[in-house]
């Protein structure tokens, strides 16, 4: 009961969000926040940025999803640890909007990197190797990295 409740709060604040931000009533916030990410392609990544001109990776969901009037945590480690959001626990079952958490440090964390899937087996993410905000297949690497993923919007 408690679930459904914050569910209904949060698609509310969500909608006023969206009218505030200038997204259309009726357009999916999954698509207002894969928007405002691929407006951030190729911008640089810089350890510890949060946006406007360079981003690091969690600088970078915080901000695309704080565009929608959604508060996260700063850290890669704070996003994937946040229990307000349920993990999607298969890559297969990842949609568009979803965070997608990775494990790419062998420090018992399983959230060192995040990034927003855009469906089709993509993750839009700013990338410490690339140096800039990248889109990446989910396979090789960041299949055999990924922990799990969160789902913020229906």
């Amino acid at each position: 009961m408690f679930r459904q409740i914050l569910t209904g709060a949060l698609s509310a604040v969500l909608m006023a969000a969206a009218v505030v931000c200038g997204i259309e009533e009726d357009a999916p916030l999954a698509d207002a926040v894969v928007s405002v990410a691929q407006e951030q392609l190729g911008k640089p990544y810089a350890y510890s940025a949060a946006g406007e001109d360079c981003f690091d990776c969690s600088g970078l969901v915080q901000f695309c999803f704080g565009k929608a009037g959604i508060e996260l945590p700063r850290t890669a480690r704070d996003i994937g640890y946040d229990e307000r959001f349920p993990r999607v626990e298969n890559i297969e079952d990842l949609q568009k909007g979803d965070i997608v958490c990775f494990d790419t440090v062998a420090d018992g964390d399983l959230s060192d990197h995040v990034g927003i899937c855009l469906g089709d087996n993509q993750v839009l993410h700013a990338s410490s190797g690339q140096r800039k905000v990248v889109v990446s297949e989910l396979t090789g690497y960041f299949e055999e990295t990924f922990s799990w993923g969160l789902r913020l919007l229906d």
